[in-house]
């Protein structure tokens, strides 16, 4: 059995990592259970064995990708204290928001073999939890648009500590190119 400490690897590395993998999928989930975009442009795939769909429209592939990329860093600083998805109506008012708080439990020796199971594990778990939110909260009123993605972090200074909002907008949805399927469903 093999066991890790915080020297034995980059920790934040791996901890943005496999956060950013997370986020990734979980942000597909709530597009798609939330019906933000048409349900053509995703795919069923499997994360986490858990059969979770994925949109496989390339421009809005490329915004999360593009957002996750901007809070990644955050994360590999231990800066990141959340991530929150934003649903607004036509009006860009907030109609619901994903708040995903974020901080590093300390990790001074845990096998390597029991971690990963762990860590799928709630992973599995709260991937399957955002698959039936949409049982329990009401539908989005019509014309909703887009999310936009806000990162917080922890911005130190001399007056203290306080937060600072990384606001992330999505691709523009209105010209022919973006509003295509899938490959294979065309």
């Amino acid at each position: 059995m093999t066991t890790l400490t915080r020297q034995d690897l980059n920790f934040g590395r791996v901890v943005a990592d496999v956060l950013c993998e997370f986020l990734e999928v979980a942000v597909h989930l709530i597009l798609y259970v939330r019906e933000v975009y048409p349900s053509g442009i995703f795919q069923k795939r499997k994360k986490y064995n858990v059969p979770v769909q994925m949109s496989c429209h390339p421009d809005l592939n490329q915004y999360i990708q593009d957002t996750l990329l901007c809070i990644k860093p955050l994360i590999e600083k231990n800066d990141a204290e959340k991530v929150v998805v934003v649903i607004m109506d036509k009006d860009h008012r907030p109609v619901e928001r994903f708040v995903f708080e974020i901080s590093q439990p300390p990790l001074l020796s845990i096998s390597s073999d029991c971690l990963l199971s762990h860590v799928e594990q709630l992973l599995r778990a709260f991937i399957l939890k955002i698959s039936v939110c949409d049982a329990v909260l009401s539908s989005n009123p019509p014309g909703q648009i887009p999310t936009e993605t806000h990162g917080w972090r922890k911005h130190r200074s001399s007056q203290g500590e306080h937060q600072v909002e990384t606001r992330v907008l999505p691709p523009d949805t209105t010209t022919p190119r973006q509003r295509g399927l899938c490959p294979e469903a065309r």
